[in-house]
């Protein structure tokens, strides 16, 4: 009996103590589960105060750097994620650039609505401005016509004014002209064929300080024919880097053409302060752009630039600009050998203009040409310069009267005269003036071109 009792109780003893035993393990085990819970708690907790932060960043860094693109501004790099070595490749990153790529699709959106309705509000103006303006400058051919009607003095002075007014007309068209451009519609005038001398004097004319600039050429040169299709964007182009180098230069705009492998090289070149890098690369990328924000040209020193930028994509021309040795900006403007043709100026048909203005926009008369690629032109190409012999300039036909009149240009020879000095005679100042006259109104003539 004790025997049994003895066994009874250490079998009681051993059961205590398992389950002594087993109570601490579970014990152990339930306060290791607790840590654990409370470490994946924190992690947890940890995650999210990052992801909150990834949050905030997108609100307060990355969505404003979305917007300031938008507006165009420079923007040195992009933003991206606040902890990339924590959330590269992650769910979380994917959805944030989600977030951002939708904000800026939706921005430009809205952006292009509105650069579209813009575009169309001025293009519809330009048009008619253009047309208006056309059709006064014709009214001045008219009074130039009858102006021998009032005699050698009266006609003279009538002249004078008559000059100042064309000249007026003539550089308020080519500021229609470069909005047309800028809202990605043509220049509105379809030329034939024109000599590089005539589209030199034609951009010459189109510039306030037609004085100050200085245009030599050899007969190899001034004589190459330039294919009617460019010859206008060409003028355009011309005339916008010559407007800038005589706005900015401190004495004479100097202004050579050489024939390169490539085609024919316009140069020119001022005595200005020249840019700075920052202002350099601005240009570039204007002159790169191809496409016009017009919501963004507060900058009216751009303009020129974003013109020359659409007409070079849009025609296949060429621009390079880069520091000249004299201190100012040397550009180049390069017409590509397949736009020069072999043969002289075409006789033009006669004119097509624009329908009267009336309640109506008046619509382009031709589509604009297929947009061609265009790099930028390096200063390193050039070739020599001969020594031709310069020959003397042709004569406009006269009208009945025996006054200058207006004709369909031909490839002529002509020498490079010195600026224009006022005389006394009138006569000898009708005589000048009747060239003159030619060139200032050389862009928007009415003898063989099409207008639109």
């Amino acid at each position: 009996v004790q025997r049994a009792q003895v066994r009874a109780e250490q079998a009681a003893a051993r059961a205590e103590q398992r389950a002594g035993e087993a109570a601490r393990e579970a014990r152990t085990a339930a306060l290791e589960e607790v840590r654990e819970a409370r470490g994946e708690a924190a992690g947890n907790w940890s995650q999210l105060q990052l992801v909150m932060a990834e949050l905030e960043h997108l609100t307060e860094n990355r969505l404003p750097a979305v917007i300031q693109g938008l507006q165009g501004a420079r923007m040195n790099a992009p933003v991206g994620l606040r902890r990339p070595d924590l959330f590269e490749g992650s769910e979380v990153a994917g959805y944030l650039e989600a977030v951002e790529e939708a904000a800026r699709a939706a921005g430009t959106a809205v952006r292009r609505r509105v650069e579209d309705s813009a575009r169309a509000g001025v293009r519809v103006a330009a048009e008619e401005i253009q047309a208006s303006l056309t059709r006064a400058q014709r009214d001045i051919d008219n009074a130039f016509d009858e102006q021998d009607e009032l005699g050698p003095d009266r006609g003279a002075a009538s002249a004078q004014t008559l000059a100042r007014v064309d000249h007026s007309v003539t550089l308020a068209t080519h500021t229609v002209q470069r909005l047309r451009i800028l809202t990605e519609s043509w220049p509105g005038v379809q030329r034939a064929n024109c000599t590089v001398a005539e589209i030199m004097e034609s951009a010459r004319g189109r510039i306030r300080q037609s004085d100050a600039v200085d245009y030599t050429y050899q007969a190899q040169t001034g004589e190459a024919v330039v294919e009617g299709l460019i010859v206008e964007p060409v003028i355009v182009a011309l005339t916008e880097l010559l407007d800038n180098a005589t706005a900015y230069s401190g004495g004479v705009a100097a202004t050579h053409v050489h024939r390169v492998a490539s085609g024919m090289r316009i140069t020119v070149e001022d005595q200005g302060l020249g840019m700075s890098p920052l202002q350099l690369q601005d240009a570039e990328r204007a002159l790169a752009s191809g496409t016009t924000d017009v919501t963004g040209l507060a900058d009216p020193g751009k303009l020129g630039f974003l013109v020359i930028g659409r007409l070079t994509h849009a025609y296949g021309l060429r621009v390079g600009l880069a520091p000249s040795a004299s201190g100012g900006i040397r550009a180049d403007l390069l017409v590509p050998a397949e736009h020069l043709v072999a043969d002289g100026p075409q006789e033009a048909p006669e004119p097509t203009t624009a329908a009267p203005m009336a309640t109506t926009p008046t619509a382009p008369a031709s589509p604009e040409p297929a947009p061609a690629a265009a790099p930028a032109l390096g200063s390193a190409e050039a070739d020599g310069f001969g020594v031709d012999a310069l020959v003397p300039a042709g004569t406009a036909g006269r009208t009945v009267h025996g006054l200058p009149k207006r004709q369909p240009r031909r490839a002529v020879r002509r020498v490079a005269e010195p600026r224009q000095q006022e005389v006394d005679d009138p006569d000898a100042f009708a005589e000048g003036f009747a060239r003159l006259r030619g060139v200032l109104a050389d862009g928007y003539g009415d003898d063989h071109i099409k207008e639109g």
